[in-house]
């Protein structure tokens, strides 16, 4: 079955969505705006009356950039299904939580950050390297030096080097740019 399309950068249709599948009350006022950045998915804040606001992101099949470039949007049940072992693995309160997911619309919802904050991507983007910030996430990461030496890596519920185990490596998506050429693959194992 194919869902209806959506356009979750349109504030009625998302706002109709939302109501039509009981994730906001019927007469529930919310605030809805895009959010800048958005190559590969249609992203927007939601903000309910109660402060509670989430970041809805939709995969697109086509990014938005200058040349043909397009990429599986089904791409985006890997991202909640990362988010949902994040959940698991990080520390509490280190991560935003999924809300919901619809894989038929490519889209998911997350919990937003609380403001007032500042976006790591737009602060580098601007050259403004925060080595605290960096460290940070480094330290907190299941995948760092730390985290390993502590066995955190033993909470997976499966192996990072079992292809056949590893949701994240048994669909990889493969994102094709169309008139680009490409440099040659590297391999940088030993």
């Amino acid at each position: 079955m194919t869902a209806d399309p959506l356009d979750i950068e349109q504030p009625d249709a998302l706002a109709g969505y939302l109501r039509s599948t009981g994730r906001i009350g019927a007469d529930e006022q919310i605030t809805i705006r895009t959010l800048a950045g958005g190559v590969s998915n249609r992203t927007v804040l939601v903000e309910r009356p109660s402060g509670e606001g989430w970041v809805l992101k939709q995969a697109l099949p086509k990014l938005r950039v200058a040349v043909d470039w397009f990429s599986d949007p089904a791409r985006i049940r890997r991202e909640a299904l990362g988010l949902r072992y994040l959940e698991q693995l990080a520390p509490p309160g280190s991560t935003t939580p999924l809300v919901f997911e619809d894989p038929d619309r490519y889209l998911l919802a997350m919990r937003a950050v609380p403001q007032p904050h500042e976006n790591w991507k737009g602060m580098l983007l601007r050259g403004h390297i925060a080595s605290d910030s960096v460290l940070q996430f480094a330290e907190s990461s299941p995948t760092s030096t730390a985290a390993h030496g502590r066995g955190e890596m033993n909470c997976l519920p499966f192996s990072m080097n079992d292809h056949s185990s590893n949701p994240f490596a048994s669909s990889r998506t493969t994102v094709t740019p169309r008139n680009v050429s490409r440099p040659p693959r590297r391999s940088f194992e030993a």
